[in-house]
């Protein structure tokens, strides 16, 4: 993927930043639904926290990403979601594109560093397991240089997983379904239907993780291979289901494969008080890393959002 690719894509996305507990709208939301009175309307928000206890196993590298050590946990800012679903990226406000340092002077980014990186800061995990468990965030004086927002947190209770998600307004959130473990027969058609790809997405089976999880009303399967054990096989991140026993394929990222360099895994799933429910996952490459944000809209899989992240 080239530079001027991301830099492009990164373009699109357009930020106005408030406050830590409420953001203003007068753009475009991200999600592309169709809103009313968006230039006047004010709405709460939470800000998003990427928790990941080894985030060099899942970026399929060992070096370059956030790392903590031990008792902390890294963790790095993910994005604001409005209550009603709408996704706002004040990361952007600090990339290089509106930065003249690795110390963020525009003005905007200023801002976002204030709210919500120069400080401590308490979030609260929304996604199973361990929803509820606190995340107690040490301040970032400065961003990398590579514009990340990385951190670290100490939890108040172990039991989170490898991934999480946790928010600083926890009010926002329903309790979140959880993974499921994958039955022999479920596996068996899974691994058919990646198979069927081609040798060129999937030669082998060996060290694909598959799991599932019900959003909204479907049950969906995830299956990823982005370990650096298992990078010589060929990276795999598809979101599919079972229909008529066969593996529908919702999502295939057409980065990774047996040549790609692209890899993707999935960091849980959040329910809004409203009943929206989102899969969020983190991409990384060779240049950066960015998040995104999917929801099952009229029974398709869709990017809702896509964003944040860091890139060098």
């Amino acid at each position: 993927m080239c530079r001027l690719g991301k830099i492009l894509r990164r373009l699109i996305y357009a930020v106005l930043f408030a406050s830590p507990l409420t953001l203003s709208l007068p753009l475009h939301p991200q999600t592309g639904a169709p809103t009313s009175s968006a230039a006047s309307r004010q709405e709460s928000s939470s800000a998003l926290l990427a928790v990941v206890k080894d985030w060099g196993s899942l970026a399929g590298t060992v070096g370059g990403w956030p790392t903590a050590k031990a008792p902390r946990v890294p963790v790095e800012f993910l994005v604001a979601v409005t209550a009603s679903g709408e996704w706002i990226d004040p990361t952007r406000q600090c990339s290089s594109d509106n930065s003249t340092d690795a110390g963020g002077d525009a003005p905007g980014c200023k801002l976002f560093l204030n709210q919500y990186l120069n400080r401590p800061k308490t979030y609260t995990i929304v996604t199973s397991p361990g929803r509820g468990t606190t995340v107690q965030v040490k301040a970032l004086p400065k961003l990398g240089d590579c514009y990340d927002f990385a951190s670290s947190g100490l939890l108040s209770a172990p039991g989170i997983g490898t991934t999480a998600i946790a928010a600083d307004s926890p009010g926002l959130f329903a309790a979140a379904p959880a993974w499921q473990s994958v039955s022999a027969a479920e596996l068996a058609i899974v691994r058919k239907g990646l198979l069927a790809l081609g040798a060129e997405k999937v030669r082998n089976f060996t060290g694909v993780r598959v799991r599932k999880v019900a959003i909204e009303g479907q049950t969906i399967f995830v299956a990823e291979r982005h370990s650096t054990a298992h990078r010589q096989l060929g990276i795999v991140f598809a979101v599919g289901r079972i229909v008529d026993g066969n593996f529908d394929l919702m999502r295939w990222n057409e980065n990774g494969g047996e040549a790609g360099d692209t890899v993707e895994g999935a960091l849980g799933v959040i329910r809004l008080k409203n009943g929206r429910e989102f899969l969020i996952t983190t991409e990384s490459d060779p240049e950066g890393q960015r998040f995104y944000a999917y929801e099952i809209k009229d029974g398709r899989l869709q990017i809702v959002f896509e964003g944040g992240g860091s890139s060098c």
